[in-house]
C-alpha cells in the first residue's frame, strides 16, 4: 500500500510541472506581438511562405493536458509577434521508478553443545519497474512574408 501511495505522490507531482522556454531568433526585424488565439498550428510547413523568428519548447509530465500546453506555447510564440508555430511533438524518456521486493527468510536451527546448524530458505517478492515518460514539445516560431508578387489593384 505504501509503494501505491509513493507512486500516485509522484504523478500527482510530475502532472503540475511543466517547463516553458521560448527564444527569438537574431533577425533585424522586430514584430509586434500578434493575437494568440490567431497563432496557428502546423504539424508540417505551411505552403505559405515565411521566415522563421523563433522557437517554443515545452517540456511536461506525461500526463498533462496537450490543449493547455498548446495555449501556452501559441502565448509565447504571440509575444514574438508569431503567425504560426511548425510543431514536433513527442514523448521523452524521463527515468525509472524501482521499487524493490520483499525477501522472507524461514529456518531452522540445530543446537549441539557448542556448536548449531542453520538451514534456511529465503524467498523474493516480485519487484516493480516503471517507465516514467514526460511530453516534449518543440516548436518553430514563424511570420508570414508579404507576397510581393502579387498585383495589387
Amino acid at each position: 500500500m505504501r509503494k501505491l501511495i509513493y507512486l500516485f505522490a509522484v504523478m500527482i507531482l510530475m502532472n503540475g510541472c511543466a517547463y516553458f522556454s521560448s527564444q527569438m531568433y537574431p533577425i533585424k526585424e522586430n514584430y509586434a506581438p500578434t493575437n494568440p488565439d490567431k497563432v496557428a498550428i502546423f504539424r508540417l510547413a505551411p505552403p505559405t511562405p515565411y521566415q522563421a523568428i523563433g522557437e517554443v519548447q515545452v517540456k511536461a509530465a506525461h500526463a498533462s493536458n496537450w490543449n493547455s500546453l498548446y495555449r501556452r506555447l501559441k502565448e509565447e510564440a504571440a509575444k514574438m509577434g508569431g503567425d504560426a508555430i511548425i510543431l514536433q511533438e513527442g514523448e521523452q524518456f524521463a527515468g525509472m521508478l524501482n521499487s524493490g521486493g520483499s525477501a522472507t527468510t524461514t529456518g531452522t536451527a540445530e543446537i549441539y553443545g557448542n556448536s548449531a546448524t542453520f538451514n534456511a530458505n529465503t524467498e523474493y517478492g516480485p519487484t516493480t519497474s516503471i517507465a516514467l515518460m514526460k511530453k516534449r514539445i518543440f516548436g518553430v516560431v514563424i511570420k508570414y512574408k508579404e507576397d510581393k508578387t502579387a498585383v495589387k489593384q
